[in-house]
């Protein structure tokens, strides 16, 4: 298995901006990172149930929720209110530098 690696930003940018959203061809994926109490937390936009748009609901669990149909998942990427198991993806973070990079397994 094969990891692909992508820089995200420059660290102090996502200080500053607290989170960026984007979409990378690599992934095929829109992706939001953020930085919450120290930590970094990079997550698919994209819902695994139909495509929705899924967007940080609460700061302080941070719940995710899908506009379309009002999923919910958790920090972890677990649904919440729903019998579906198919979880939202998550993508590790890290920073190397002064840069900050998401990674995923293929």
């Amino acid at each position: 298995m094969s990891s692909i690696i992508i820089e995200v930003c420059d660290l102090d940018d996502l200080k500053k901006k607290k989170s960026i959203t984007r979409y990378y061809e690599d992934l095929k994926d829109e992706v939001t990172t953020y930085l919450k109490y120290g930590a970094f937390t990079s997550f698919s936009t994209v819902c695994p149930h139909m495509g929705g748009y899924v967007s940080l609901v609460d700061d302080v669990s941070e719940i995710k929720r899908c506009k379309w149909h009002g999923r919910e998942f958790s920090k972890g990427g677990e649904v919440l209110n729903s019998k579906a198991k198919i979880c939202l993806t998550h993508y590790e973070t890290y920073v190397r530098g002064d840069k900050v990079f998401i990674s995923y397994d293929r």
